[in-house]
């Protein structure tokens, strides 16, 4: 008998096995709680219930949903890349999650005239789900801010009939069908933010990199009101008069401007667990490796153990290596766990092989 052999069919380690996929592999629908006010943060802007929560009664989610609410909402994925990372990440994101996206959009700063590149843009939009966007600015951090203001501005131009924005970043993984079921509960002609809480400088701010979720009547007051009215609230870096510092910080600076223009904002606790991760998985799953920062800032789930947090049916992952969408994909959408359940029938069962492997006639 193999090694192998062995393993699989030890009882000892049938729950272990279980317990380990069941905790990568995940489910396609989820629950929303409402929003618990942060024990250990002093803003007067939560106090005030400016981060809400959705709630919904009925916790017993089936496994795939026919709701025609789910299947006519309109999802536009805006994906922020630069050339240096075409091949490297776009296609893989093409042959995954973006799939499921209603339309997709690529911005990216001018791209090289190399035939390659050129190339590889002809074989990625013959899709007509997928466009790509030239947008102002380089691919330095410090002109993230300069390429939203200008992508939001020119896919308002091409895109208006949709529900809600996913914007994220070309190392997120989205997993829409969860996303799609959440969304189930928003109204698209309210203006409204959802993501990752975090508050620095003062501000409220969904995490860019883990994805913001804007309603189709909040987009449209950022682009016309926010950017292009006379006004030009959103023209930052100035939030409540008052300039911020880390000015290329396209996330925070939505935040400011969401909060002129008075959004509601919803976090994406469930269950108090967080389900928009802004760090590696494994940040969120081992004591040791939380980020410092998030530990101690924390919004969401800041009464539990960090190793705690991570809700049971996640929206977006970020920091996803290239290879690990592939994983995602696998694990999300084809991947299954066989459930053991307890009974004096599984211990007789498992018995037959506690004295190593033996034939059982049929």
């Amino acid at each position: 008998m193999t090694l192998l052999s062995t393993l699989i069919r030890s009882k000892s380690m049938i729950p272990y096995c279980s317990g380990v996929i069941s905790g990568i592999i995940v489910v396609t629908i989820f629950n929303i709680i409402i929003w618990k006010e942060p024990k250990q943060c002093d803003l007067n802007i939560l106090r005030n219930r400016h981060l809400t929560s959705l709630s919904q009664e009925n916790s017993d989610y089936p496994l795939v949903t026919n709701s025609k609410n789910y299947a006519r909402i309109n999802l536009l994925c805006i994906i922020s890349t630069h050339p240096a990372n075409f091949r490297l990440k776009v296609m893989n994101i093409v042959n995954t999650w973006a799939k499921r996206c209603d339309n997709v959009v690529f911005t990216t700063p001018s791209y090289s005239d190399k035939p390659e590149d050129k190339g590889f843009w002809d074989n990625v939009i013959k899709d007509p789900k997928i466009k790509v966007l030239e947008v102002n600015g380089t691919s330095s951090r410090k002109d993230l801010w300069v390429r939203l203001k200008d992508g939001f501005i020119k896919t308002w131009k091409i895109y208006q009939n949709f529900d809600f924005v996913m914007k994220c970043d070309d190392d997120t993984h989205v997993v829409v069908d969860n996303l799609k079921y959440r969304l189930q509960s928003m109204d698209s002609s309210a203006k409204s933010l959802l993501g990752h809480v975090l508050h620095s400088q003062d501000t409220v701010f969904m995490s860019g990199g883990s994805g913001m979720v804007i309603s189709n009547a909040g987009f449209k007051e950022i682009v016309e009101n926010g950017f292009l009215s006379k006004e030009k609230p959103c023209d930052f870096p100035v939030v409540n008069k008052q300039q911020i510092n880390v000015q290329a910080d396209d996330d925070l600076q939505i935040g400011g401007c969401a909060k002129l223009l008075n959004f509601t904002f919803y976090s994406s606790e469930e269950d108090g667990k967080i389900t928009f991760f802004p760090f590696k998985l494994e940040s969120h799953l081992i004591p040791e490796l939380v980020e410092s920062w998030w530990r101690d800032t924390r919004v969401e789930c800041n009464d539990m153990a960090v190793q705690d947090c991570p809700g049971q049916y996640p929206v977006s992952f970020h920091y996803v290596e290239p290879v690990q969408q592939y994983w995602l994909e696998y694990l999300l959408h084809t991947a299954r766990v066989h459930k053991v359940q307890e009974s004096k029938d599984l211990e007789v069962q498992n018995s037959l092989f506690d004295d190593g492997e033996k034939e059982v006639s049929l």
